[in-house]
């Protein structure tokens, strides 16, 4: 396929028209289907049956003052800074539910570390919906999953601004699916604002996952479904933009993360293929089409020349994230991710709970995968790195390892075998791997504690060794608790060396960062 190249101001008027067209063709879709107070009274029913659905109820406060955490254990001597965590957390407005757990609006948490002592504070990003809607009292925008019933003139009239969060430039962004960064004060997570890289791109897609090279430039991508095309991001340092590109791709998928190298940016495009013709009545999610008997398509782009690209496949399958690339002499680009057959986990696990119901948890297991891609031969393979008995999610690396080889990967998992998983269908234990040797450690928590991403955190006394803490948190649903772990990286099976609880059941979240003394 040869790049097509455009003016910046012709793609955002592509944007905005398909923004728009999407708008007005859902209008329809509300009165055919269960309403949003259907959806509403379902959840309650079925929360009172199973209580840990407490943990996708959703908070009704703009902001969580900050609290001090009751700390147990010794907290590491080297470990001062901030987790700041992000995820959806509102769901409910005006007798209405969000219909999927990816449409809640943004929340940023943060722990703050200071001594041995920890505190907890959260606020939801003042986005243009959440301001609008809550002047209204009532949903009207929509989202991934869920009906949209009100005008829409751009990308950001949807944005929730609720995947995940990054530090970049000295600032804190908050990050969504496919609209602008909102820029958040790291001290009181106050909203300040959309940050636009530059006027002809504004409200061009910045996905969730950026890539850090070690250079400290900032890479991302984000996709536009209705005209079928990438675009490619190339933060600066001081995080303006240095340059961008946008590619065409037909059929137009919906991938979620992607991976780096020092000279390759990759992108895989599994075979859920947008359909405009299906919006008429159908969600953006509903918009596409599971074909397994296609395979998916990964995009190799030279990151010296970004409209420079080649093709290759891979079975087909459904991946939301990986761990790091890297590239050696011979032009072999290694790296690893978690993969499943296919994507009925946000077609049914991750809708099904907006609405109360819960059924079989195991649809959709992921598995630690890694893949090798040659760039001289251009083909690609990939191979399972555990027993297909272990499902595993976020994977996370040491952050000193970005773009080069990397030996450990971490990842939440569930109780083994299988059968023993906890009822509520989530994580609830770590699993630590060496790449290598295949070998692997693990910690499971509590039935009654539901995991979220662990990250690993340099040992800021001794940067110069591998040795690391693994930080992160649990929603105790049974005791209306959040408590955050750390662990000694390098022995996870031993427990946690210390923990902090705090008397606030949060909503679960997805993605976080750990920023030192902020």
């Amino acid at each position: 396929m040869k790049p097509t190249t455009i003016s910046r101001r012709h793609f955002t008027k592509m944007v905005l028209a398909g923004a728009t067209c999407i708008a007005g063709l859902n209008r329809t879709v509300l009165g055919a289907n269960a309403t949003a107070t259907d959806w509403r009274t379902e959840f309650h029913h079925g929360l009172a049956r199973h209580p840990w659905l407490k943990t996708v109820q959703g908070l009704t406060n703009d902001s969580l003052p900050e609290v001090q955490a009751q700390v147990s254990g010794t907290w590491p001597t080297g470990l001062s800074g901030t987790l700041y965590r992000n995820g959806p957390a509102q769901f409910e407005l005006g007798g209405g539910r969000q219909q999927h757990w990816f449409d809640g609006d943004g929340l940023i948490q943060a722990w703050r570390i200071r001594d041995g002592r920890v505190s907890h504070a959260a606020r939801f990003v003042q986005t243009r919906r959440y301001a609008i809607e809550r002047k209204k009292g009532e949903y009207l925008f929509g989202g991934f999953g869920t009906p949209t019933l009100g005008p829409v003139m751009g990308p950001d009239d949807l944005n929730q601004s609720n995947t995940s969060v990054i530090h970049h430039a000295d600032e804190l962004w908050s990050l969504w699916e496919a609209g602008s960064p909102y820029r958040v004060d790291p001290k009181n997570l106050q909203t300040k604002g959309i940050i636009s890289f530059s006027n002809e791109m504004a409200g061009a897609p910045f996905s969730a996952h950026p890539r850090l090279d070690a250079d400290g430039v900032l890479w991302n991508f984000g996709y536009v479904s209705h005209p079928g095309m990438i675009v490619l991001w190339r933060i600066e340092q001081d995080g303006k933009l240095g340059n961008s590109s946008m590619l065409p791709v037909t059929p137009i998928s919906i991938p979620h993360d992607f991976v780096v190298t020092q000279r390759h940016v990759v992108i895989l495009f599994p075979p859920l293929h947008y359909e405009h013709e299906r919006r008429m009545n159908s969600t953006f999610l509903d918009s596409h089409v599971w074909k397994p008997d296609l395979p998916t398509r990964v995009m190799v782009i030279d990151k010296n020349d970004m409209q420079s690209h080649f093709w290759v496949d891979l079975p087909a399958q459904w991946v939301f994230h990986f761990s790091n690339a890297w590239e050696d002499n011979a032009g072999l680009i290694r790296f690893e991710g978690a993969s499943a057959e296919d994507p009925s986990l946000i077609f049914g696990f991750l809708r099904n709970v907006m609405r109360g119901e819960v059924r079989n948890s195991s649809e959709a297991l992921s598995h630690a995968t890694q893949y090798v891609i040659d760039t001289q031969k251009r083909t690609a393979h990939q191979s399972k790195l555990l027993g297909t008995e272990i499902a595993v999610e976020f994977p996370t690396i040491d952050p000193r390892r970005r773009g080069l080889r990397n030996q450990w990967v971490n990842f939440l998992t569930v109780e083994s075998p299988m059968t023993r998983q906890s009822e509520h269908g989530f994580f609830n234990a770590l699993l630590r791997l060496n790449v290598e040797t295949g070998k692997y450690s693990t910690f499971a928590y509590p039935a009654n504690e539901i995991a979220e991403e662990h990250l690993f955190v340099p040992n800021a006394l001794n940067e110069s060794k591998p040795s690391g803490w693994l930080l992160g948190s649990t929603i105790d649903w049974k005791h209306d608790q959040t408590h955050l772990y750390v662990f000694d990286a390098a022995s996870i099976q031993n427990g946690p060396v210390a923990k902090a609880t705090i008397n606030r059941l949060m909503p679960l979240g997805l993605h976080g960062t750990y920023v030192n003394n902020v």
